[in-house]
């Protein structure tokens, strides 16, 4: 998966989780590498992150047959969060995808 694959499977991913909230994501909230995912500025709850999460590393082993896991000791001790936004958020998912 290169860089675009992923940011493309990231923002689908948070529309699929918008939709899902009853958010007509595609339409009413424009999903790019700023959308917030985590804090006070999110539409997003904790639960919606972790079906988030889950789904991204689904379609990864879908499309790679490599497992992945986005939650670990380093994204949530990490000076600066993977999941504040879109784009933090599909870098870790390339990061996780080449090692």
């Amino acid at each position: 998966m290169d860089k675009t694959e992923v940011m493309n499977l990231v923002t689908a991913s948070i529309r699929a989780t918008l939709d899902a909230k009853g958010m007509d994501g595609a339409m009413t909230y424009p999903v790019t590498p700023d959308t917030t995912i985590l804090g006070s500025r999110s539409d997003l709850d904790s639960l919606d992150l972790i079906n988030l999460l889950m789904k991204i590393e689904e379609v990864v082993r879908e499309r790679t047959g490599k497992e992945i896991s986005l939650v670990d000791e380093n994204s949530l001790s990490g000076p600066a969060s993977p999941f504040l936004n879109a784009g933090t958020l599909a870098t870790h998912v390339l990061q996780k995808v080449e090692h």
